[in-house]
């Protein structure tokens, strides 16, 4: 059976003996310490695939930082599940990312197919026998070329008119599309081979806290300081 709490008192730091509140504050800086080392150890043999330890982590931490059995195995706890946490967090990434570039083939496959279209109907025209594909949007009525959109339609008065008014605009602006997805098909690419084969790990706080080494004056030039 599991325990029950009805009722909590909250202690305040001010009413406590300092050497209490000092044995309290240096046994989480201990414990908080054992779990960065613990964490940032299980990252790193994962990274390597090997471990360079010749006794258990739970061993190697109770010795480093003088704790008991309790604490120590604690520590291992929270690493083990930050590590699994991030494991999963990973697998997200992968799948998220996997759909953007499965979204983006799809937009490139069609901006390609359209440049394709294009270029034929241009072929065509330099040719002098203009012909369209059956349910293109850009047709030839008569002696006309016309556009046909959702709400509009565009009217060309001869050949000349059509090819560089329109298509010519049309195929240098699909190409700069085209190249545009290219670049960030590749670049998602290569996110997703990150993703795949770099072991990721965290920052341990906040990101103001974590910048703060940079960008603070109390800190800068004092490394050691920030870390404390």
């Amino acid at each position: 059976m599991g325990t029950k709490a009805y009722f909590t008192n909250r202690v305040y730091k001010n009413t406590l003996d300092k050497k209490f509140v000092d044995a309290t504050n240096h046994a989480l800086f201990l414990f908080n310490k054992a779990k960065h080392f613990s964490f940032n150890t299980l990252v790193k043999e994962k990274r390597s695939g090997k471990s360079k330890r010749n006794k258990s982590l739970h061993l190697a931490i109770k010795e480093k930082f003088q704790l008991d059995d309790y604490f120590a195995n604690s520590a291992l706890q929270e690493a083990n599940a930050k590590q699994k946490s991030l494991t999963e967090l990973n697998k997200l990434y992968i799948s998220n990312k996997e759909e953007q570039i499965k979204s983006v083939k799809k937009k490139l496959k069609s901006k390609k197919t359209k440049l394709s279209k294009l270029k034929k109907i241009k072929s065509s025209i330099v040719n002098g026998k203009p012909s369209f594909p059956k349910k293109s949007r850009e047709q030839k009525l008569g002696n006309y070329f016309v556009v046909q959109f959702k709400k509009k339609t565009d009217i060309y008065y001869h050949a000349y008119q059509f090819e560089h008014a329109y298509l010519d605009i049309q195929v240098n602006r699909t190409k700069t599309k085209i190249g545009f997805l290219t670049f960030k098909l590749n670049k998602f690419e290569e996110q997703l081979k990150r993703l795949k084969t770099v072991i990721s790990s965290v920052v341990f706080g906040t990101k103001k806290l974590y910048k703060s080494q940079y960008t603070m004056d109390t800190y800068k030039g004092y490394h050691e300081k920030w870390i404390k």
